[in-house]
């Protein structure tokens, strides 16, 4: 192995995922694969590599992947916003919207009251929306998750 080799393969978890975040950025979606495999084994099953995972997925389009990855993360880390999110949007891509509603409902109990109004703002379906009205007595729609679960025509 090469100086330059051995230097790169020294590098750290953390910087491994900057690295991979990087690469999702641009789009280059088969680089950051490779650059989240060279994480060390050790460190593969950390929240914040299962949550860059999750990132990676959700970039590749891989929804059953999204699930399997993000479901368990949001058990070991629900304040992880960005994985209760993943998952709800997985399930909407795989037309689960009532699993999907049901996802974000429940993340609703983890979240801090000043950031619970995210599960009423993700308009599915009129009769989804309205659901979730009757449910909230509300709709606010802050913009960061307007289009978390918006149906695809």
């Amino acid at each position: 192995m090469t100086k330059a080799m051995e230097k790169y393969s020294n590098i750290s978890t953390h910087k491994r995922l900057g690295y991979v975040r990087g690469y999702l950025a641009l789009g280059l979606v088969n680089e950051a694969t490779l650059e989240l495999e060279k994480v060390e084994v050790g460190d593969r099953e950390a929240i914040e590599v299962r949550a860059v995972r999750v990132e990676l997925h959700v970039a590749a389009k891989q929804w059953e992947l999204v699930l399997k990855v993000a479901a368990p993360l949001c058990e070991v880390s629900p304040e992880n916003e960005g994985a209760w999110i993943a998952w709800a949007s997985a399930l909407r891509k795989l037309q689960r919207v009532k699993e999907a509603e049901d996802v974000l409902l429940k993340a609703e109990s983890f979240m801090e009251p000043s950031r619970q109004s995210f599960t009423t703002t993700l308009p599915v379906t009129p009769v989804c929306r309205d659901s979730m009205k009757r449910q909230r007595n509300i709709c606010p729609r802050p913009a960061r998750w307007t289009n978390a679960l918006r149906v695809s025509r």
